[in-house]
Order: structure tokens, then C-alpha cells, then sequence
């Protein structure tokens, strides 16, 4: 019985040292640089994994990427800079500190304030409404405030734009008549609720560059699509039916049609959502050459 159980055990062990490493590499520093960058970089689904640890499929590309990289002879500088390029400053654990990415390093200050200042605003508000006065904008204020937004924050934010890439939309209806308080049941069996039609933000916004909308249907999706590239004065827009099995909402994956202005269109297979965004953002830097 040990004479079978000492062999059984041998191939156990080189089984689980195969699925550790299962790379070639040309020397032990090699190695060493390999295990060393898999522990560096972030995983860009899991976001709080690294490569060495996420056994996600993007991941497994990453530590392909990463060997290709390390038996074509590249610096270390040389393999983090083709990492930032293709999956952006989020890859690193440590982004560079740059103008670029000062965003990142603030961020969670930022986000602690903004937390702050809500909660303080949202205090505030509940004791004026505890006191019978109130602060509820009318309606004609919150429709100020929408242009005001849209006017002095998006316009001037989009205009010099390289590229608008516009993933989500808000509802295109929004209640006529908001009530501030609850509205009661009545004698009737059915209620009416009046909708007003909410603008078509990209539509309204100049310039951008390259200009990317998206499209939700459930039927006629070539025909919904087209029609909204000279409506929106897109370049292209990526498409999807939401009712197919894999696309759409609460999956990891989708398929996708791009339809371009010059007429032609691309489809993709049933592949993850994050490749789905790398592919088109390969067709924006083709657009913007």
C-alpha cells in the first residue's frame, strides 16, 4: 500500500506545483520579476485582488500578457507602461502620482468629504422640516437648476472634448407634477401619473470629438439604432438587446453591435462586459487615429 501511495502522492504534488506556475521562464530572476508583478498589479475586475491571487479570466490574460513581456527582454518601466496604456493608471496598487491621476490619490478624501457634506445637508434639511419650514425647490427652480447644470457644467466640460462616450442614460420621463407629500388613495379604482419627457443630453451637447451612444432595445435593434446616430450626431453606437440570454442587465457579459455613420456595422459574440468597453475603446483611438 505505501509503494502505491508514495507515487499517488508525487503526482499530486507536481499537479499543484503546475497550477501554481505554469509559465517557462528563461532564468530564476525571471521568475522572480514575474511573481513580483502578478503580487504589483490589480486585477481590473476583481479591483481588490491582484493577479496572483484573482482567477478571473481578465486576470489569466494579464499573467500571459505579463510572461510575453518578460521573454521579449522588456524593462520593468517598459512592462508598467504598456499595463497603464492598455488598462489604464487603475492597474497599478500604487498608481504614479502625475497630473493625470492626482484624481485617484484624492479621491478618497474627496469622497470622505462629499459623505461629509451630505450628511450635514441632509441633517440640516430634516430639522428645517421638523420646524414646519421646509426647503423643497419649486418646480421652476429645479428646472432652473437642471439648465444651470447642463449650461455652466456640462456644455463647457464636453466642448473641447477628445471623445464623449455616453454608457448611461437617465429615464427619458420624469413625473409632471412631483408631490411633496404622500398621495392618498381616492375613490377611484386608477390613478393618472403625468410624465414630462427629459432631454436628450448628448444630443444637446456641442462638439466632443469622437461622439459614442448606446442603445437598449428590445425588438428592431438595427433599425432603433440607426436612427439615433444622425439624431444624436454620433460616430458610432454600440447596441445590444437586453431581452437575449447573457446581455444586458445583471450579467457579466454582453453582445453587441456597433453600427458607424458611414453605414457599415461589427458584430461581436457573447463576450464580458470589460472586454466589451476595451473594444470600444480601441474603436475611439481608431477614430481618433
Amino acid at each position: 500500500m505505501s509503494r502505491l501511495l508514495l507515487p499517488l502522492l508525487l503526482l499530486v504534488a507536481l499537479g499543484v506545483n503546475a497550477a501554481v506556475d505554469p509559465y517557462q521562464f528563461d532564468s530564476e530572476e525571471q521568475r522572480v520579476r514575474y511573481l513580483e508583478f502578478t503580487r504589483e498589479l490589480r486585477c481590473p475586475k476583481c479591483q481588490n485582488q491582484n493577479l496572483a491571487d484573482s482567477n478571473a479570466p481578465i486576470a489569466a490574460d494579464l499573467r500571459h500578457e505579463l510572461q510575453r513581456l518578460l521573454h521579449e527582454g522588456r524593462s520593468d518601466s517598459e512592462i508598467i507602461d504598456f499595463m497603464v496604456e492598455r488598462y489604464g493608471e487603475y492597474v497599478l496598487y500604487e498608481p504614479r502620482l502625475e497630473p493625470k491621476t492626482v484624481l485617484l490619490w484624492t479621491a478618497p478624501v474627496l469622497m470622505l468629504l462629499g459623505g461629509v457634506l451630505v450628511l450635514a445637508g441632509v441633517l440640516r434639511r430634516a430639522r428645517r422640516a421638523a420646524s414646519g419650514r421646509g426647503d423643497a425647490l419649486a418646480p421652476d427652480e429645479q428646472a432652473r437648476l437642471r439648465q444651470l447644470l447642463h449650461d455652466e457644467v456640462l456644455r463647457p466640460a464636453t466642448g473641447d472634448s477628445d471623445a464623449i462616450i455616453m454608457s448611461a442614460a437617465p429615464a427619458d420621463y420624469r413625473p409632471a407634477n412631483p408631490s411633496d407629500h404622500k398621495m392618498k388613495k381616492g375613490a377611484d379604482d386608477a390613478m393618472t401619473v403625468e410624465l414630462a419627457k427629459n432631454p436628450d443630453i448628448i444630443a444637446s451637447l456641442p462638439g466632443g470629438g469622437v461622439r459614442v451612444g448606446f442603445a437598449a432595445e428590445t425588438r428592431d435593434l438595427a433599425g432603433y439604432a440607426k436612427a439615433k446616430i444622425p439624431a444624436k450626431r454620433l460616430d458610432f453606437i454600440v447596441a445590444n438587446d437586453v431581452s437575449a440570454p447573457g446581455s444586458g442587465f445583471g450579467t457579466d457579459t454582453n453582445q453587441v453591435t456597433i453600427f458607424y455613420r458611414e453605414g457599415h456595422h461589427e458584430e461581436f459574440p457573447l463576450m464580458a462586459k470589460y472586454a466589451v468597453a476595451m473594444t470600444i475603446l480601441d474603436r475611439v483611438r481608431e477614430r481618433l487615429g
